[in-house]
């Protein structure tokens, strides 16, 4: 009954070449599972696979298992957000194993992280049993889903790949994210195949108070179009915003 089993390896064979490799258990943190099925619980699955050729500041490959270029909550992960649960709201977007996707992905960042760019091509929906949010006869022409993101740091910059929900006071924060996913044929409606497009804008405020304590504000919205299917798992608009405070000293509660 555990909760996560993820095991982290991380390192470099050159200075320009870098790999990453994660695992995880099915039914971590409280995701559905199937006695029998590929995602049966505790089953350990491959969470990332990534070969990284970080060249330049502005100019990066990753590829393999990794997480598409996608909206703030899906590139902090449940470690590195500023609440309990984990945003589902962000759910639309299309993934094989906890926000994960194959393919590869072309980022950058310039002045530190106070501008980044993250681009890439996925395998997406396929319409198999096993994989990404299954449709029956979707995509039978294997069509890559295509993503991108855009993030403004508009006070101190946060630099590489990923992005924290919080940083607990260690910086000042006023970021601004754009993503925007596409996938043709990724649905299947009776015969009828559609075209998927998810985007989403978030934000994220954090300052530090004069008394050292931290005030948070984060908030997103999603819109995710199936265009017309009516059998569509993933339809709709979403969105969500928090507000956090952390006190400047220790309380005791009992």
């Amino acid at each position: 009954n555990i909760d996560n089993a993820r095991l982290y390896f991380n390192g470099q064979g050159h200075e320009y070449i870098k790999f990453e490799f994660n695992t995880d258990i099915n039914n971590a943190q409280g995701f559905p599972s199937t006695p029998g099925s590929y995602d049966e619980a505790g089953n350990m699955r491959i969470l990332d696979a990534i070969v990284k050729f970080e060249l330049h500041d502005l100019f990066n490959v990753w590829m393999g298992r990794l997480l598409p270029p996608s909206d703030r909550s899906n590139l902090s992960g449940p470690f590195y957000a500023n609440v309990w649960d984990f945003p589902f709201t962000q759910f639309g977007y299309p993934n094989i194993f906890q926000g994960r996707d194959d393919g590869v992905a072309i980022w950058g960042q310039w002045c530190g992280g106070a501008l980044k760019y993250q681009v890439g091509a996925f395998e997406g929906v396929n319409g198999a049993a096993s994989e990404t949010q299954p449709v029956a006869g979707a995509n039978p022409g294997d069509d890559l889903m295509f993503a991108a993101r855009v993030t403004a740091n508009l006070l101190d910059p946060e630099p590489g790949y990923y992005n924290s929900s919080t940083y607990y006071g260690e910086k000042d924060i006023l970021a601004i994210g754009v993503a925007v996913m596409n996938q043709n044929n990724a649905n299947n409606d009776g015969g009828t195949l559609s075209d998927f497009t998810g985007w989403s804008i978030d934000g994220l405020y954090e300052r530090p108070t004069g008394n050292g304590g931290v005030v948070t504000v984060e908030g997103a919205y999603y819109d995710f179009n199936d265009h017309g299917a009516t059998n569509s798992v993933r339809d709709g608009q979403s969105y969500f915003v928090l507000a956090s405070y952390l006190f400047p000293c220790e309380t005791c509660i009992g």
